[in-house]
């Protein structure tokens, strides 16, 4: 069944879903019934439409059944009906006339028109110049640079200019079916691409399936972005093992010659493979020289995942190498699945010359794997900001050098081995964090591990077991750098965990500790290093009590809240500005949670009964 439009677009309707027959074969016919009603003006045209097939086999000096030969004389009566119908449509010549000639084949007669000779056969015929008929067709040409839209004017240019501003895979053949490889239909457009200055690929929504790696050398051209319509509708998925995305350049220092560097950026799609830890995703080498003069790389709204397995994920999902200011907005890596610790998010790495910097993660997501960033030295800056990565062995694993510089700001970060490993590590920050330790069996696990560094701060995170037997450390400093004379601050942080939240080891040296808060901890600061600082803890209270009068001297007890103090303060004062009210801290008889003063008159006089306010200060280490 047909339904024609208003505007006379035909639509084959789907029996089953838009209509229903039933009563068919029966001698009083039967009804076809539509799903909804057609609107004013449209029609719907029904037709039989049969399989030329004739499937009655009938056997030698077999039965004469009646109704078997009725039914296939029936069947092929339809048949004749049926290629009637289709004939009485098309175009027919005179009954006297002779039989007609053939078309002529379809490269003759391409963006003509239809002609007759003398003989009444059709030949190709060219349109007059300047009619109608030949504007339309230069318009419908599609391969004459110089026709079609390039005939069509648009605000001082043409259409095909304006087209050509953004290069579109499908229009070099791309299908995004999930099924046609669209390999080749990529490697031309990516050819088309680097052939302009700047230069725009769009990859439309749809399942692309790719078969080798797509290498894309930059060199000559000062700008490529290709660009997804979205992570969650266009997908890339390499079948075969392969590599993904490459992307190369020689031009380092852009800001001395005279054609610059290339900007890179790749955003709103999924980059996926079928494979196990095999091959990398997106590698980008820009070879940037010392000084780091190299344009930015952009890389938004971009997921790397394995295609529906939890063992499928890249061997490393991205790799950049002398590479500065690159730039990870909204991007997720899916490093396999649940309890996969194969693969790494992102590597990292630098030459001497190089010396890359500027790795800027804003609101990125990660899972599982045995690392999400993965940095080597030579290079400096590691920016995540409000970031997680959950279920993995390690969040960041760094082996860096002098004046590094990492700075975490937010975030949660849950992982099974550690979730900082800093090895070198010079200028950091970590702040504002909520660390967890996902189950870690009988593994010990540090939920930040510096060795070699100094100049850093840890201050206002949240530190919290998830549960695990193996020991665990909050923040656990092997060593800093000698002759720094400043190692770091520890301050300001929360510890809920079953172990020791920080330990400062033989090699540690001039790192300050103060105004933490611990919860259930084994052992709150364990200080084996020299010229660290343990800064007391002070508790402050102000309390209206009254004295019982009558003698030279009162013992008054001040409560401290349970596990504020490790042990009992090793000094407290007493302020009581009224009625000539002094006192001393009683040391030996005080405890972790009941502070003892000794109240008497500066005068030496008997107290008298009277209601007073005491002003109670008290300091403690966490050692």
């Amino acid at each position: 069944m047909i339904k024609t439009t208003t505007d006379g677009i035909e639509e084959t309707l789907v029996l089953g879903t838009d209509y229903s027959v039933s009563g068919g074969g029966e001698l009083s016919g039967g009804t076809v019934t539509a799903s909804s009603a057609p609107a004013s003006g449209e029609v719907l045209t029904i037709s039989r439409e049969m399989e030329a097939v004739q499937e009655t086999d009938l056997r030698n000096q077999g039965k004469y059944l009646a109704q078997t030969h009725e039914n296939v004389f029936d069947y092929l009566t339809m048949l004749i009906q049926q290629n009637a119908a289709g004939l009485s449509k098309a175009i027919r010549v005179a009954v006297s006339d002779p039989i007609p000639a053939r078309l002529p084949p379809a490269a003759s007669r391409a963006n003509l028109l239809m002609g007759f000779n003398s003989s009444g056969d059709p030949v190709p015929v060219s349109p007059v110049s300047g009619s109608a008929s030949d504007l339309a067709l230069q318009l419908l040409n599609a391969i004459d640079p110089a026709k079609g839209a390039a005939m069509i004017g648009y605000r001082g240019r043409t259409v095909r200019d304006r087209l050509d501003d953004i290069i579109n895979v499908k229009d070099f053949g791309a299908k995004g079916d999930g099924v046609t490889d669209d390999t080749s239909a990529f490697l031309i457009a990516i050819t088309h691409a680097l052939t302009r200055e700047f230069a725009e690929l769009v990859i439309p929504p749809g399942q692309y399936v790719l078969t080798s790696a797509l290498n894309i050398d930059l060199q000559g051209i000062c700008g490529l972005t290709i660009s997804g319509a979205g992570s969650d509708v266009t997908e890339l998925r390499w079948v075969s093992g392969t590599n993904g995305i490459s992307v190369t350049t020689d031009d380092g220092n852009w800001w001395l010659n005279a054609s610059p560097a290339a900007k890179f950026g790749i955003r709103n799609l999924s980059i996926v493979t079928t494979a196990e830890a095999v091959g990398i995703g997106l590698s980008v080498d820009l070879n940037v020289v010392t000084g780091r003069p190299a344009k930015k790389v952009l890389v938004d709204d971009v997921v790397f995942r394995g295609h529906e397995s939890a063992e499928s994920t890249w061997g490393i999902c991205c790799k950049f190498t002398d590479c500065s200011a690159a730039f990870f907005n909204d991007c997720r890596w899916f490093i396999g699945g649940p309890g996969s610790y194969d693969g790494i998010g992102v590597l990292f790495e630098g030459s001497v010359s190089g010396n890359p910097a500027g790795f800027y993660f804003n609101h990125c997501e990660a899972f599982y794997g045995a690392a999400w960033i993965s940095a080597g030295s030579n290079l400096e800056g590691i920016y995540l900001t409000n970031c997680s990565h959950v279920a993995g062995e390690r969040a960041l694993v760094w082996s860096a050098g002098a004046e590094s510089g990492l700075h975490v700001i937010g975030g949660h970060y849950n992982n099974i081995v550690t979730n900082f490993a800093l090895d070198g590590v010079f200028d950091f920050e970590i702040i504002g964090a909520l660390l967890y330790s996902e189950g870690h069996g009988v593994n010990e696990f540090t939920h930040i591990g510096i060795s070699n560094g100094s100049r850093f701060t840890i201050c206002g995170n949240v530190f919290v077991s998830s549960g695990g037997a193996g020991a665990e450390h909050g923040v656990l400093v092997n060593s800093t750098a000698g002759g720094e004379g400043f190692g770091g601050v520890i301050s300001g942080n929360s510890f809920c965990i079953n172990g020791n939240a920080i330990i400062l080891g033989n090699d540690s040296q001039y790192v300050t500790v103060e105004g933490n808060s611990y919860r259930g901890v084994s052992a709150r600061v364990n200080n084996q290093g020299s010229n660290n600082s343990l800064l007391a803890r002070a508790f402050s209270s102000s309390v209206v009590i009254t004295t019982s009068g009558g003698s030279a001297t009162e013992t008054v007890n001040i409560p401290v809240p349970g596990g504020f103090f490790l042990n009992k303060p090793e000094s407290a004062i007493v302020n009581c500005p009224q009625n000539s009210i002094i006192g001393y801290y009683d040391y030996d008889s005080s405890t972790a949670t009941n502070l003892v003063f000794i109240l008497s008159r500066n005068d030496g006089a008997v107290i008298a009964s009277l209601t007073i306010r005491l002003s109670v200060t008290a300091f403690g280490s966490d050692a």
